[in-house]
């Protein structure tokens, strides 16, 4: 019984070009996940990894700072 070759299909770069504009935006390994929205362009890693991005630690302090002028400015402010 004779084998048949493995003949490989024959692609005309449809996949390929397929795989490349399904790839994720930011990290370029993942397959997009449109699960969620229609018009993302990120994996369920990156977004995942997004949605817990840290606040700059600089920003809390500057945050800090202005709470902190906003309320001695109201604690000082005359009573009518």
């Amino acid at each position: 019984m004779q084998e048949e070759p493995n003949v490989p299909e024959i692609n005309y770069g449809q996949e390929d070009q397929w795989e490349a504009e399904n790839r994720c935006g930011a990290c370029g390994h993942g397959m997009i996940d449109r699960s969620e929205n229609t018009d993302s362009v990120l994996c369920s890693a990156c977004r995942e990894r997004f949605i817990r991005y840290p606040v700059p630690k600089l920003f809390i302090v500057f945050q800090l700072l202005l709470l902190f002028c906003w309320d001695s400015l109201l604690s000082d402010f005359p009573k009518l």
